[in-house]
């Protein structure tokens, strides 16, 4: 594992156990992102909430329904005790475009800093995801790293057996090269279209 994912999931960690109410990860990566979430909390209860309303149990993928974002953070609030809870909204642009969302969210936060059996936290997923300004002192940005070099180069393998394409190392590290930068969902756009 690179340097660089360390380094996210260290802070991750460490954003999560310093009590941050709302997490930002920036990504699009979803899939990865999902992936590591279960990997780092595999027994903590995690919320996942969908930009269609829809709420769903995270590890499960099992949905509660369709919630309205300002109803479910009401709802929240409206809790006395909350036992540890991730709640991850994903591209949650009813946030900027709802003042009510914003209040409860930021009550949710102060709650949450300052009463001790109110233990829920927020990742906020998404790669365009404007900070309100009013939320600011509540939310740490964390940036998703994108795939190091030797992970890129298992997905450009991938691909081209997946094809039965002839390439030989040095056509696929030159590949693997010019893709560095990239999230795993643009590498894998890039290859489709080439």
């Amino acid at each position: 594992m690179s340097t660089q994912k360390l380094d996210f999931n260290f802070n991750l960690l460490s954003f999560f156990e310093a009590n941050i109410p709302i997490i930002y990860i920036q990504t699009n990566d979803f899939y990865n992102l999902d992936n590591l979430i279960n990997k780092l909390f595999p027994d903590i209860e995690i919320l996942e909430y969908l930009p269609d309303n829809e709420l769903l149990d995270f590890k499960t993928k099992k949905s509660f329904g369709k919630i309205k974002l300002q109803n479910f953070l009401k709802l929240i609030l409206d809790n006395q005790n909350i036992a540890e809870t991730i709640v991850i909204l994903k591209d949650p642009f009813q946030i900027n475009e709802n003042n009510i969302s914003q209040f409860y969210l930021k009550n949710i936060a102060l709650k949450k800093l300052y009463q001790e059996k109110y233990n829920i936290t927020f990742f906020i997923v998404s790669n365009s995801f404007k900070i309100p300004v009013n939320l600011k002192e509540f939310i740490s940005p964390l940036q998703f790293s994108p795939p190091d070099f030797y992970e890129i180069l298992e997905l450009v393998n991938k691909f081209q057996s997946t094809l039965f394409l002839n390439l030989d190392q040095t056509e696929i590290k030159a590949i693997a090269t010019s893709l560095q930068g990239l999230e795993r969902l643009e590498i894998l756009k890039k290859l489709n279209l080439d």
